[in-house]
């Protein structure tokens, strides 16, 4: 993987995407793919030996009840690993966000994209539900998928990237997939913004933080609580 230098020639304040070379001394890199690959080492074992105790408590059962409980905590336990390993390829991509003095770029394979800080109206970490704050560990995110699979998924804990000029939304297509429309956490900012979904890795969450306010303090929102759709 190649990495932005400072001698890339990228014109756009919103320029699209761009292969480039190395960083240099300053810059804050937030390794998505990498994080996601450790959380998932450390949770995977977990939750197959989950599911093992569970499939062992139907085999072993001598009374119907006893099975039946069995039964439903395997499924409980099964459904959200199955759907983990559906996604593994997409889960473990190379990608990820570097903020230096230009602005945000994002990562994915050999392809990068620049938003630069003209572009950028705030970024900030969003929630659904609050963690326990500041960190997020792996053993609270197994807490929180066991409750978010089969319940709701009621934390959704991401990096928001609010755009300065709606255009730049148009113009970044490697970004497209993390396009979203909602109330605006803080009044001036548009609906639109792009949400990066975060891993559990609680030094991800400090590198985001640290990226911005290293670079451009007056853009950070610190973590939110997403603003509710009114019912109507």
């Amino acid at each position: 993987m190649r990495e932005p230098s400072e001698n890339s020639s990228e014109s756009s304040s919103f320029a699209a995407c761009a292969t480039i070379a190395p960083m240099s001394d300053g810059r804050v890199k937030v390794d998505l793919g990498r994080g996601s690959a450790v959380a998932l080492v450390t949770l995977l074992p977990v939750w197959i030996l989950l599911c093992a105790a569970a499939v062992y408590a139907v085999v072993d059962a001598e009374e119907t009840m006893v099975a039946i409980i069995g039964g439903f905590f395997a499924l409980f336990f099964s459904i959200p690993l199955v759907l983990v390993l559906f996604h593994l390829k997409k889960l473990l991509a190379p990608r990820g966000l570097l903020f230096d003095a230009r602005g945000v770029h994002y990562w994915q394979g050999e392809t990068w994209a620049l938003l630069q800080w003209d572009a950028v109206a705030a970024v900030g970490i969003g929630y659904d539900q609050p963690p326990d704050l500041p960190a997020l560990t792996p053993q609270d995110y197994l807490k929180d998928k066991i409750i978010d699979a089969l319940i709701d998924r009621r934390r959704r804990i991401a990096i928001e990237i609010f755009p300065a000029d709606l255009r730049a939304v148009e113009l970044q297509p490697l970004l497209a997939r993390y396009r979203r429309d909602g109330p605006a956490p803080a009044q001036g900012l548009p609906r639109t913004r792009w949400r990066v979904p975060l891993p559990p890795m609680g030094s991800l969450a400090a590198s985001v933080a640290n990226g911005v306010q290293g670079f451009r303090p007056e853009r950070w929102l610190g973590w939110f609580e997403r603003p509710k759709l009114p019912v109507s």
